[in-house]
């Protein structure tokens, strides 16, 4: 059960780790690197430059991920350990709809399903 108010645990954030990676919902890679690569598509493709919609979409959506999944699994960018709620909405953001990801407890191994 997470606590909305509460840091959530390093072991938690390890759990959730470990199931992302299990359900092959993990995705590599450095949040701020793919923000700057997005920016980049931007600004090249308001330069005229030859940069499809599909593209831009995606490097959104991959800056958009990672950045969810650094406050999931790790500190936010205020180097902060995030909150249960923080956790919840983050998760949300990260898994989409209607993926679903089964997260196990922190302290009795029962599972959390969360769905956005």
């Amino acid at each position: 059960m997470l606590d909305w108010n509460e840091d959530i645990s390093p072991e938690l954030q390890s759990k959730i780790k470990e199931q992302l990676q299990k359900e092959n919902l993990l995705i590599e890679g450095d949040p701020d690197q793919a923000n700057a690569e997005y920016h980049n598509f931007k600004k090249r493709k308001n330069a005229g430059k030859n940069i499809s919609l599909t593209e831009l979409d995606a490097a959104y959506e991959k800056a958009e991920k990672l950045h969810s999944l650094r406050n999931i699994i790790g500190k936010t960018i205020n180097n902060e350990i995030p909150v249960g709620g923080q956790l919840y909405d983050n998760l949300a953001d990260y898994l989409g709809s209607p993926r679903v990801c089964t997260l196990p407890s922190a302290s009795d191994g029962c599972g959390n399903t969360f769905r956005r």
